[in-house]
């Protein structure tokens, strides 16, 4: 605090210092242009009328007066102009103090000894913080203008008046868009704080409702509760994946003809606390297939048990009799929950949900149903692995390779299409690809997707394998910060890329399957190690050091056994949970 008093004492003395040089100034012309008063008679008034010779001894000196009543006026504008900014100052610096104090109370969780509810946070931002921020930028507005019309509305030409005015009018300025810009931030830290705190806490005070979400807006409020979790989990990358909001709209858009989704939000005290969406399809041959999604929660055990309650009725009501997930919105998304390999990095459409998700959707009723692995590896160690296979491998001539790029892989909609449902059907959870969900994928990641990062292995001139890479965008985005992405991710990423100033160090292989067919089958290892030799020559010729090959199923010993020849080591572990209903 004394710092801040000598800040103050030692800007009054300059703006005074300011003050009496411009006080001190020649007026000029402004001597000429003063105003003529009764009884006074102005200086060249003799030339314009003789008379004024026969008065001049009989008044006192006229330009030293007209100069002393002019210097007089010009230090009561700047005695003015000097008590407006000074007392401008000092609100404006103690409504400083007050907004910090309101918005330390909050981030500190306490008031003196006494711990705050969140009802009182919320209380002391909207009834407190909020108010006095704006009106100190209404203060600090109306004030600027003041400063820079005063002048012109009074009429006043000193340029030496102009000009103070002018440059304390733009210090007005410089602090109104400090607080305009600061505003927005210091709103967004509190409500994440609070939100923060309602989500860290085993034991909410207040009851928990579930409230379906329907509109744009209360979709909205649902993505952004998602940004929330992954901020808290440590997942920078999570606001660069695939946008949610545009993958919800896709969900309900392709279960129209199929089936229904839904989604809800779990709110405490006005803020939200967990979310949750369900989808239920139906199959002539397994019926309703119940499965939930875009799953967060808090640490309270009570917020999963109301969203799972609710998805369990809605599900009844539709035929429902299992629920498995997450999905999101189904197995050509995000899928399972991360249960080990927290202290790993993030990668790009991977879970990575805080460490309590697991726990509470067992405490819930939920089982395991099937666990999932992520691998890694080095690029050079995996080459020299995968050129030593292939050396022993058959000659195929009936195969040729199709690279592709973002534009290619538009024209080759429906040969990926193709090529992915026959490839993945036999796996476990598999959801057939639609056109609309392909084209919607493909747009998305066509600032990635480069010549050697994707490719078709033709039998015959049929597709009938297909390997896809997409570099690792997460480096790009700093630990915490990647909320201040969320809208503008794409446009960056496709200047970035496009002008190759970006070098990534990681990838990630999201495709890489060969059809079953009887005419190849006795091949099928050997074509999927000529598609990962091709597609790690690719990667290594940008600089890309290494490779996550995620996912893939527990119970596809195959594809497991293949990765470990390869020289890949399981690093994350997700997990499907299931529940009878």
């Amino acid at each position: 605090m004394k710092l801040l008093n000598v800040l103050r004492i030692a800007f009054f003395f300059l703006v005074c210092l300011v003050a009496l040089a411009f006080a001190e100034a020649p007026q000029g012309r402004a001597i000429e242009n003063a105003p003529r008063e009764e009884g006074v008679v102005a200086v060249d008034s003799h030339e314009r009328n003789p008379d004024a010779k026969a008065l001049q001894p009989l008044l006192p000196d006229s330009r030293h007066d007209v100069r002393e009543k002019q210097d007089d006026r010009d230090a009561i504008k700047i005695f003015t102009i000097l008590t407006v900014v000074f007392g401008a100052f000092g609100v404006v610096w103690k409504g400083y103090e007050v907004l910090n104090r309101d918005r330390d109370r909050v981030l500190s969780h306490s008031s003196g000894e006494s711990s705050l509810s969140l009802r009182h946070k919320l209380a002391i931002i909207k009834n407190d913080w909020v108010p006095m921020h704006l009106g100190l930028m209404v203060f600090i507005f109306v004030v600027t203008v003041g400063l820079f019309a005063g002048p012109h509305f009074l009429g006043d030409t000193n340029p030496g008046i102009i000009f103070f005015s002018s440059l304390a009018g733009a210090l007005g300025l410089v602090a109104f868009l400090g607080y305009a810009h600061t505003f927005p931030r210091d709103r967004r830290l509190l409500y994440y704080s609070i939100q923060e705190e309602a989500v860290l806490s085993t034991r909410l005070r207040r009851q928990i409702s579930i409230r379906e979400c329907n509109t744009a807006d209360e979709l909205r409020e649902f993505v952004a509760f998602g940004r929330l979790l992954a901020r808290i989990g440590g997942n920078q990358s999570q606001p660069l994946d695939t946008s949610e909001f545009l993958r919800i709209k896709l969900a309900g858009s392709t279960t129209q003809d199929s089936g229904h989704f839904q989604c809800w939000l779990a709110f405490s005290e006005g803020l939200p606390v967990g979310r949750i969406a369900a989808r239920i399809t139906r199959d002539c041959e397994r019926g309703a297939i119940g499965t939930f999604g875009f799953f967060g929660v808090g640490a309270d055990p009570k917020i999963t048990s109301k969203l799972v309650g609710a998805v369990a009725s809605w599900l009844r009501i539709r035929g429902a009799t299992e629920v498995r997930g997450p999905f999101d919105f189904n197995s050509n998304g995000r899928v399972g929950v991360l249960t080990s390999g927290f202290e790993h990095a993030t990668s790009l459409d991977i879970p990575h949900n805080p460490s309590w998700t697991g726990r509470m959707l067992l405490a819930a009723g939920f089982s395991a149903e099937e666990e999932i692995n992520c691998w890694i590896s080095e690029v050079g160690n995996t080459r020299k692995r995968v050129a030593d296979m292939r050396a022993s491998s058959r000659c195929m001539p009936e195969w040729t390779m199709e690279k592709l790029s973002a534009i290619s892989a538009q024209k080759r909609l429906k040969a990926i299409l193709g090529v992915y449902n026959a490839a993945w059907q036999h796996n476990l959870y598999f959801t057939p690809m639609r056109s609309e969900e392909i084209r919607f994928y493909l747009s998305e990641m066509d600032a990635l997707i480069r010549e050697g990062f994707a490719a078709l292995g033709n039998f015959q001139r049929d597709p009938r394998a297909i390997v896809l890479a997409l570099p690792e965008v997460s480096e790009l985005v700093p630990v915490g910060e990647g909320h201040h992405f969320e809208r503008a991710w794409r446009p960056l990423l496709q200047a970035i890329w496009r002008r190759r100033n970006w070098r990534p160090h990681r990838a990630r292989v999201v495709l890489l399957g060969v059809v079953r067919d009887r005419d190849f089958n006795y091949v099928r290892r050997d074509v999927a190690l000529w598609l990962i030799e091709e597609l790690l020559t690719s990667l290594h010729a940008i600089g890309i050091h290494e490779v996550e090959w995620s996912w893939t199923l527990e119970s596809n010993k195959s594809i497991s056994r293949l990765l470990e020849e390869i020289g890949c080591e399981r690093y994350k572990r997700l997990t499907v949970y299931a529940k009878q209903l």
